[in-house]
Formats: structure tokens, C-alpha cells, sequence
């Protein structure tokens, strides 16, 4: 690995070679590689494969598991949090990113390790500054990201009296 922030893998891919990736239809286009990671645990997983794999053998299922469970419910997870954590790795999370090659899962060894285009996905983690953090977390809505502030409620608008739906309509009046 190397020192700093970037990892080995990211290393590999730089800003020109992730740009020159096709927006859409390509196995491995942008809106590909952003739709992976707009799952909390595939980010946990990419995260984790950036920090501990070697690029030969892999790292163990189980250890990928807990690791996952850890960063999500804190240094000591449950036994259902981690069967969680372990169901939706083995039929959601790792299915999708071996599909982008972006890992290799040996379901029958127990094995996960570093696929062709695993270095697209550490670099635009990186690149966007998306390292996750386990307050991110849904319990709830694994799939969902994180949370985002969508502003004020309908009724927080109600309580602010009439709205002047005039100043939302664009006007050709100059």
C-alpha cells in the first residue's frame, strides 16, 4: 500500500483514465461505478478490500463480514447484526460488485479479493471524499446512502402562512 490517503489501488487509476470512462452503457461506466457505491455496505466493503487486501489471495468472507458489521453497528456487533450484515453481503453487495469485476467472490472458498476494476471504484471513493462513517447508516435502508436534509417539511410551509406561488413561475417580463 502506499503512504497517505491514496491507496495502492486508487494509485493506479488516475483522474484522465477515470474521465476517459464512458457516462453510461459500458460494463464499467461512471454512472456504473456511482450506482455501486451509492450502497453504505459496498462502500464499507471497498473501504475495507483498499486497506487490508494484497491483490494475490484475497481476504477471508468472514473477515470482510465483520469488518463491515463493525464500521456499521461499532466495535462489538451483535450476532443477528452481523448474520445481517453477512445475508446481504453474500446475496446483494458482493454479487453486484463481482458482476463490475470489481471483485472477485469465491462463494465456495469463502474468499473476496480485488477485481480488474476494483481501482475505479477506490479512486472515486477517494476523489469524492466519500469514506463512510457509521452515523451514516440506516439500519433501515442499507441501499439508501446516506441521509440528506431535504429542507423544510410541508408542514413546517403551512406554519409560515400563504405562499405567493408568483415568485416560483419563470416570467418572460423584462
Amino acid at each position: 500500500m502506499m503512504d497517505g490517503d491514496s491507496s495502492e489501488w486508487a494509485y493506479r487509476w488516475s483522474r484522465a483514465k477515470f474521465d476517459a470512462l464512458p457516462e453510461t452503457g459500458d460494463p464499467l461506466s461512471k454512472s456504473r461505478v456511482f450506482e455501486l457505491l451509492a450502497s453504505v455496505r459496498r462502500r464499507y466493503v471497498i473501504e475495507h478490500l483498499d486497506e487490508v487486501a494484497d491483490g494475490v489471495g484475497g481476504v477471508e468472507f468472514r473477515a470482510v463480514t465483520d469488518a463491515v458489521a463493525a464500521r456499521e453497528f461499532g466495535a462489538d456487533p451483535s450476532y443477528e447484526e452481523r448474520k445481517r450484515v453477512y445475508v446481504s453481503l453474500r446475496q446483494t453487495h458482493l454479487p453486484r460488485l463481482t458482476e463490475a469485476n470489481a471483485v472477485e467472490y469465491d462463494a465456495d472458498r469463502g474468499r473476496v479479493a480485488v477485481g480488474d476494476h476494483f481501482g475505479a471504484l477506490a479512486f472515486a471513493l477517494g476523489a469524492v471524499g466519500a469514506r463512510p462513517f457509521a452515523a451514516e447508516v440506516d439500519a433501515d435502508a442499507h441501499e439508501a446512502g446516506p441521509k440528506v436534509d431535504t429542507g423544510p417539511s410541508a408542514a413546517d410551509a403551512r406554519s409560515e402562512g400563504p405562499v405567493d406561488a408568483g415568485a416560483y413561475v419563470d416570467s418572460n417580463e423584462d
